[in-house]
């Protein structure tokens, strides 16, 4: 598959927007001050190893601040977008960052 082509953070954006629907700026906003946060997935508990979630496909709120009409609003992230969001997540990990519902995607 053509995503696979694309680095681990392109990766999960297409995943997002081409799965879930989100617009570029729902991922995070102009100036990169603010986007997708770990704490975003409802359904996903964080470990040392990175995300884990409870339910397939899992719920993603977009808070009001990255909607288009400035209302929170959720949509499912499938099991396919989850695998990305892991995969990349992981190497996040080894490379020594600690985790927290406050992490940016």
């Amino acid at each position: 598959m053509i995503v696979r082509m694309a680095p681990p953070r392109g990766r999960i954006s297409i995943a997002l927007m081409a799965f879930s629907g989100l617009r570029p700026k729902s991922l995070g906003n102009y100036l990169g001050t603010d986007g997708v946060k770990l704490g975003d997935f409802a359904e996903a508990e964080i470990s040392d190893s990175g995300l884990e979630f409870a339910k397939m496909p899992t719920m993603l709120i977009v808070r009001r601040g990255l909607s288009k009409v400035k209302n929170q609003y959720f949509t499912f992230v499938p099991e396919q977008g989850i695998t990305y969001v892991k995969e990349y997540l992981e190497e996040r990990v080894k490379l020594g960052e600690k985790l927290s519902r406050d992490s940016p995607l």
